[in-house]
């Protein structure tokens, strides 16, 4: 059990990490759960794509929730993956219903 903060700025998430682990204890206190919550272990991962501006942090967001639901580690294989390409990439995902497939048979 873990606690991950992406961040595609670089920035230490180690304070941010302590307030959500707060926050889970005492929704669990409130909702009387025995779990130790407090035994998580917080996790900030350092190889993994970073943005160069202030305003693709969506695209990488995006991207970060795809590889880890994935439950595999393509950070490693790209280091240098540009927002350029990961909007092409999001663009053609979008295009070809790769994202959420399911969705079609709703509509």
């Amino acid at each position: 059990k873990r606690i991950e903060y992406y961040d595609s700025l670089g920035i230490s998430g180690n304070t941010i990490m302590k307030h959500i682990q707060y926050l889970i204890m005492k929704i669990a206190k409130y909702e009387k759960r025995s779990e130790k919550w407090n035994s998580w272990r917080r996790t900030h991962p350092k190889n993994i794509p970073r943005q160069h501006n202030s305003s693709d942090c969506g695209i990488y967001i995006c991207q970060y929730a795809k590889w880890i639901c994935k439950r595999g580690n393509p950070f490693s294989l790209i280091p240098s993956f540009s927002s350029k390409k990961m909007r092409e990439l999001m663009i053609t995902e979008m295009k070809n219903e790769l994202i959420i497939p399911f969705l079609r048979k709703e509509f």
